[in-house]
Order: C-alpha cells, then structure tokens, then sequence
C-alpha cells in the first residue's frame, strides 16, 4: 500500500510532505499523554475529527504522570536546525501553558527557573548562547551567587541562569485541559491497526475492533513503532526514576525550580521535594519491572546535588519518603520522531543506491503509509516539544504551513534512519 508524496521539492524527495487528508476525516490518536494530547488538540483546531485511545483509566497514564516537572529551553550543541528546533519549541510551550493557565494551574510556585547546568563549562557555554541572543530579550539572563540567593529564596553558593518565563508545571492538569473537550475511549489497549478501504481500523489484543478511521496519529511512546503497518522505527525505551523527598524547614523556603544536570522542585506536592530523574536504557518495554523503585536510583538523583550544588545537598539532606518511574522513548541520535509513517519496502527499492552519489532529482518521491503518522521519542523534554511538534504533524496531515522550516520537518522525519542506512550502503 503506497502513496507517492505530492511535494515537488527537489532537495531529498526521501523528507518529501505525505499527501494531505480531507478537513473533517475522523483521526485517531493513540496515546493521552502529552503528544497524544497536544496533537488531539492540534487537529481539532484544524477541523478535524478526533478520538483518543489509551490503555490507561485517564490522561498522563505513563511518562507524562509526575506529580510535578520541570519546562526550560534547552541551548543549542552546535546544530542551527536542532538549536532552532528546541529554542522554538520551548517559546512556543510556553505560550501554550499561558493561555491555558487562565482557565487551569498549569504553573506550581513561583514562576521562574534557575539552571546551573551540568557542570562548569556546560554553564559557561550556556551562558555565552544567551549573550548572543539565543533567547529572545528578557527570556533569559545570567545571574551572581548573590542574585541567585535572592531568587530561590535560598543561599545555593552558585551563579546561574535565570529564566523568568521557565517554570514547574503540573503534567496532568495540561494534559486533562488540552483533552478536555475531545473524545476520549480509556482503558483499551491498541495492537494492531488493519486497512480497511481507505481507512484503517484499530483492533485490541483479542482482535476486536475499537474504531474505524481515516488516519491514525501514533503517540503511544516506545509502542508507536511496534504498530506501524509498513516500516518500524529504531525506537528506545528509557527508564526514568524521580524521587520524593521530606522537605526541611531549611529547603521550605526553596521558591523556584532548579535545574543542574539533574532537577528539583520546590516543595510544593504533599510538603515534598521532587528530584529527578535517573535515565537507563531498559531493554524490555513489556515487563513491569522498570516500575520497581531501586534504593540506588534514589542514591543518583541524591548523588546529581551533591556533586553539582553541595549547597543545595545540605538544605535538602532528608527522607526520601517515595518515588515514581517511567519509561521515556528516544532515538539514537536524540531526536523526536514526527512525521508519516514509511514504506520499508519501497524505500529500500528506490532509493537502494543513494551511496553511489546520484543527483536527487533522479529519485521518486517518498513512498508513505497512507493515514498513518507517528509522534513519539520526545524524551524527557515531552512538556517542551510536544505543543510545536503537534502543530507541525497536524500541518502535515491537513496540508497546512509548516510552522517550522523545512531543515526541522527533515530532521525529525521517520524515514530518517532508513535513509542514512541506504546512504552508508
């Protein structure tokens, strides 16, 4: 089942755009977390008809459940499209959580987020890319030990960043605003999606079918991959551990989020600290045993403070009373995976020589899976790319401008890790 793209770019027809579905088809988004949220509520406002599908009782059933995280921008690593990727995404987010924040508390605590970054030359190259407007004026300002102190309400013995528009957010009330108004079916796990005319239909475990549909938006996480019909992925799964700890009478007074390679919240969620968040690559998705907590997990994330901000380890010194983990999904190279759906086989037979050099002009255009379209691989950063990413999927699916250039639509592309295996032959 093939569907040549309609784009008539001719740089790398392999990145071209899928062909557009009609206004008004009913989409399917498989997944109520913050991509499935984001781009439910990104085709609504395109004119489509959606409905939700996930396998849990409600929203923010997996890696988009803490009780509290964290929204900052991200400085670029040398990449111009990556760089811009994750610095729009970020300003974008955060107008959306504005916006929804006058109907729901989006935000926890003070507004505000002071980042020391990993270490000191991490924090010196971050501070050297707001100096030359990495952010747009008053987004983002280096700060003094003194101005730092003042801040957090908090004497951290360190210089830092300030971004006044970051902030600790709440992943289930975003969640729950942005599904509010839009179909949802709870509790039904999705296994496999089947062609059925020009549609699909959406079965569960035992072979039932849940839903008829025009398309399917894949946003289950690691999952998506396993339910493309023509071509997977190399998606992986990461388990992320957090960690709740007793406030003190000391660290009470800890008023905004801190981020230092690891992250802690002010004490905001039941009188406790959340510290995060471990991250290992965990090989089986499907056993439950990532959702055991493990003493050493709560040993690292106790291990991040000490090593980076030994002021805040002696002001946060407590109980650890609790924790949460969950699986994250990424790519190897770190990038989110957005886009339609690939033909494999069509892909491996027109394009099987790109290492030999030939001009791009000579190949068809992208081979897809009609209907089908995947967003996932948003890492730990989900509450950060989710909201521009939807909205360039949706653009993607109802034909509409992009709102990113087309350098970014290539770099988060599906078919990517196809293509660079047929270009190294």
């Amino acid at each position: 089942m093939i569907t040549k793209s309609p784009d008539t770019h001719p740089s790398f027809p392999w990145f071209r755009r899928s062909a557009p579905i009609r206004l008004g088809a009913r989409v399917v988004v498989i997944g109520a977390g913050i991509a499935g949220a984001c781009a439910a509520q990104s085709l609504i406002e395109r004119g489509m008809d959606v409905v939700v599908i996930d396998r849990h009782s409600g929203p923010a059933g997996e890696a988009s459940g803490n009780l509290a995280g964290l929204i900052q921008p991200r400085p670029g690593g040398g990449n111009s499209a990556y760089e811009r990727l994750q610095t729009s995404a970020y300003l974008h987010a955060v107008k959306v959580y504005d916006q929804l924040s006058a109907t729901h508390e989006v935000w926890k605590g003070v507004r505000g987020l002071l980042s020391f970054g990993r270490d000191a030359t991490f924090l010196s190259r971050h501070s050297q890319w707001l100096a030359n407007g990495g952010l747009p004026n008053g987004y983002g300002i280096s700060v003094s030990k003194a101005d730092v102190h003042e801040i957090a309400g908090v004497d951290l013995g360190a210089a830092g960043l300030w971004f006044p528009q970051a902030g600790t957010i709440d992943p289930a009330v975003i969640c729950r605003a942005l599904l509010s108004d839009i179909p949802t079916l709870y509790g039904k796990t999705v296994s496999k999606l089947e062609q059925h005319g020009a549609g699909w239909r959406v079965l569960d475990g035992h072979g039932e079918c849940l839903i008829e549909t025009d398309a399917v938006v894949l946003a289950n996480g690691f999952a998506a991959s396993q339910l493309c019909p023509e071509g997977r992925v190399p998606l992986h799964a990461k388990r992320g551990q957090i960690s709740y700890m007793k406030a003190t009478q000391a660290s009470k007074k800890l008023r905004v989020g801190l981020s230092y390679g690891g992250y802690a919240t002010p004490a905001l969620v039941n009188g406790a600290h959340i510290l995060g968040a471990t991250y290992q690559q965990w090989p089986d998705h499907q056993s439950n045993e990532w959702q055991e907590l493990a003493d050493a997990d709560h040993q690292e994330n106790l291990n991040h403070i000490n090593a980076r901000l030994p002021h805040l380890w002696q002001i946060l010194n407590n109980e650890i009373i609790g924790g949460r983990a969950a699986l994250r999904t990424t790519t190897a190279d770190h990038l989110p995976v957005v886009g339609p759906a690939f033909n494999e086989a069509a892909f491996k037979h027109d394009y099987h020589d790109l290492r030999h050099g030939k001009p791009v002009h000579i190949y068809p255009g992208a081979a897809y899976t009609p209907g089908v379209y995947m967003l996932s691989a948003l890492g730990s950063r989900g509450f950060a790319l989710a909201p521009l990413l939807a909205s360039l999927l949706a653009a993607e699916i109802t034909g509409g401008p992009f709102p990113v250039d087309k350098a970014i639509h290539n770099l988060v592309s599906p078919a990517r890790f196809l293509v660079r295996q047929l270009k190294r032959g």
